[in-house]
């Protein structure tokens, strides 16, 4: 390798007298006021269209029935793999966001690809995988991933899967993810953290349940903060809320019992979910 030139000194351009702290307070004064009389409608707009363009990315991803042509899969088995990455999850300290994309890449890649039950582990570790490369700042490496799978799979396995997946996706990985917009609507809200943990762990819960693989992410992360203020007794669906998610009760009612009912009667075996939030 060549070795770097070395840097030559350069003159650095002329700058304006710096301004002393007497000038710089009525500017600091001037801008505040501005800000003050600035339209916050016009502000809160920006933030609404905002999610109203994830919202209506959502249909991009739309997920089928694919179990029906699964034949050698089911429920249950996609139930304990989301239960193992929830594991994986905690074991590496990854953030909730490369949880939710591994979980989302999945589901994608089983409505478009027929595998045998042998290559399930394979599918889910490799989709969180693609995810922590997405997400994290020092994603775990491709050792650490074989170790997780007790190196049942080769590396050459791994990365085959891996362009596999991200194919099967066009290479798009900004999915809109139901933590997302479950964060945004708790905090466009101004809701308290007991309150967005209680909706997190509704919705983490269900990532198990294959019954809300086929809604939109937007009403998955709607019915969970409902369903928590219902249990926090709030029992309205603020105008607030309804401002910001584009959403009325009606259009999430049936995906909250969904959640409910699945949280209800969580699988036996199926802990991890339940043991991360016990520590919260």
């Amino acid at each position: 390798m060549a070795p770097l030139k070395q840097l030559q000194p350069t003159a650095l351009p002329a700058t304006k007298s710096i301004k002393t702290r007497s000038q710089i307070l009525p500017m600091k004064k001037e801008l505040s006021k501005r800000k003050a009389e600035e339209s916050p409608l016009k502000r809160l707009t920006v933030k609404r269209s905002a999610l109203n363009e994830l919202t209506n990315v959502t249909s991009s991803f739309v997920i089928s029935d694919y179990l029906e042509r699964q034949k050698d899969l089911s429920a249950s088995m996609r139930a304990i793999l989301v239960d193992w990455m929830v594991d994986i999850q905690e074991s590496y300290e990854l953030v909730h966001e490369s949880l939710y994309l591994g979980v989302k890449l999945v589901d994608l890649f089983l409505s478009k690809h027929v595998i045998n039950r042998d290559r399930l582990q394979l599918v889910g570790a490799a989709c969180l995988f693609v995810a922590c490369k997405y997400d994290e700042r020092l994603p775990p490496s491709l050792d650490d991933f074989m170790a997780t799978c007790d190196n049942q799979y080769q590396a050459t396995e791994f990365l085959k899967m891996e362009v596999m997946i991200l194919r099967t996706v066009d290479y798009s990985l900004g999915i809109p993810l139901s933590y997302r917009f479950l964060r945004r609507y708790a905090r466009c809200a101004k809701y308290d953290m007991p309150t967005l943990t209680l909706a997190r762990y509704i919705l983490e819960v269900n990532l198990m349940n294959y019954k809300t693989v086929r809604h939109s992410d937007s009403k998955m992360a709607a019915a969970a903060l409902f369903l928590a203020l219902q249990m926090k007794g709030r029992r309205t669906w603020t105008k607030t809320l309804e401002y910001y998610s584009g959403y009325r009760t009606e259009d999430f009612i049936k995906i909250a019992y969904d959640l409910n009912d699945y949280l209800a009667a969580i699988p036996r075996g199926l802990k991890t979910v339940k043991s991360k939030y016990s520590h919260t």
